[in-house]
């Protein structure tokens, strides 16, 4: 569910990912950007620009 939100963020928000992990309740966006990327397989940013 928590990945599924991050998705969202990503996609549909301007937020950067600093306040997406903040917003998610991480304590550090690189704490984050590790989840993410774990799940996903890209980082972050990497998601955001291919516009999945």
């Amino acid at each position: 569910m928590l990945f599924e939100k991050a998705k969202d963020h990503l996609v549909s928000s301007a937020m950067n990912i600093n306040e997406i992990s903040e917003e998610l309740g991480f304590s550090e966006h690189a704490v984050f950007t590790r989840f993410f990327t774990e799940r996903a397989g890209i980082s972050p940013k990497e998601f955001r620009n291919t516009g999945f």
